[in-house]
């Protein structure tokens, strides 16, 4: 099943926060639905038919910006505009953005764990975050990450750990928080304590 999605010009934030607005239901333990969501490819009407109606990933929905991103760099603007774009377009009453933030960091795991066909780049995440997040911290029950594990694309917490390796490693791998720092995300993951109570 797939979902056929028009954009219009200058949308892209907009429709990138739509997506990551609705992983949300994780925070209401919705993860079967959540799943379903993540599962799903995607036509995106403005880009298959150049393309033989392929189907994307959720990944489709961050391509947009990634160019947007090399544009900045390459013109040298010193403001993160990715960043106050999405924080223009998740200005909800309902949804605080520390939701957005944990929801962009799954898609982000998510990604990175089953090698999806682009790159999730978590922008939000570059608001400087310093401590677990909500699902994370409630996964030290066993109980509670076994039902969201699938949320993030593993079955064990030692794949978690592998990728966590990796990307201490690995440089491309690392996602730079300004000059002197780098995302942690084992520490937003709460790994160390991952699946550690009855």
């Amino acid at each position: 099943m797939c979902h056929s999605i028009k954009f219009k010009p200058g949308d892209s934030a907009f429709q990138r926060t739509l997506f990551v607005q609705s992983l949300i239901l994780i925070k209401n333990l919705k993860f079967s639905w959540a799943n379903e969501i993540l599962n799903r490819n995607y036509y995106i009407a403005a880009i298959s038919e150049y393309e033989d109606d392929k189907l994307y990933s959720f990944t489709v929905f961050n391509n947009f910006l990634e160019s947007m991103q090399v544009r900045a760099q390459r013109l040298k603007i010193e403001t993160n505009i990715i960043l106050e774009l999405i924080q223009q377009r998740s200005n909800r009453s309902d949804i605080n953005f520390k939701d957005i933030m944990q929801a962009d960091f799954v898609l982000y795991l998510r990604d990175e764990l089953l090698k999806l066909n682009g790159r999730w780049f978590p922008f939000s995440l570059l608001n400087f975050p310093n401590q677990p997040f909500e699902m994370f911290s409630r996964s030290k029950s066993i109980k509670f990450f076994n039902d969201f594990k699938k949320t993030i694309g593993i079955e064990r917490k030692e794949e978690l750990g592998k990728f966590f390796d990796e990307y201490d490693k690995d440089q491309f791998k690392q996602i730079k928080l300004g000059y002197f720092h780098k995302l942690e995300p084992q520490v937003l993951a709460n790994f160390e304590r991952l699946a550690t109570v009855e």
